[in-house]
This record gives structure tokens, C-alpha cells and sequence, in this order.
């Protein structure tokens, strides 16, 4: 059985990684939409998708949380979410 102090230090290290990507593709994506965008919410190049990947091949698939995330939240900071849109058009 692992001892709490084991499992603490594993919960904060992931929660570090986790808020790391965060910052990263939200980083990205700010870079991505301030490189000349076609209209409010297309841009010609999508960092974001990068850094997710090179994450996941990296790291493992037990970032996903902060990649589904930070999409939605860029996503409804642009106004509407990506199934909204594509819905809307």
C-alpha cells in the first residue's frame, strides 16, 4: 500500500502538469489568433494543436483533461464553442 505523502506528491505533480499545459495551449492559442486570423475565429496557423500533440506523445494520455479544457475555454472566450458554430453556419 502506498503511503499518503506518495500519493499527495503524485496528485500535485500531475495537477502541476495539468495547469503547465493549460498555460501552454492558452499561450498558443493567443499567438495562433494575434498571426494575421482569416476572421474572428479562423486563424492560417493553430499552434495550439502542436503542443497538444507533442503533450500527449510526450507525456501520455493522462493530459487530455487540460487539452479538452483549455479548447472549450478559448473557444467560449471567441464566442461560441466549436459545436455551436459549425451548427450555426
Amino acid at each position: 500500500m502506498k503511503s499518503p505523502d506518495k500519493v499527495r506528491r503524485r496528485v500535485i505533480i500531475y495537477v502541476v502538469e495539468l495547469l503547465t499545459l493549460f498555460a501552454i495551449y492558452f499561450t498558443t492559442a493567443r499567438l495562433g489568433l494575434s498571426l494575421g486570423p482569416v476572421s474572428r475565429f479562423a486563424t492560417l496557423v493553430w499552434f495550439p494543436s502542436g503542443t497538444a500533440m507533442a503533450a500527449l506523445l510526450l507525456v501520455g494520455y493522462r493530459l487530455w483533461p487540460a487539452i479538452l479544457l483549455e479548447h472549450f475555454w478559448s473557444t467560449s472566450s471567441m464566442g461560441l464553442h466549436s459545436w455551436l458554430r459549425s451548427a450555426s453556419e
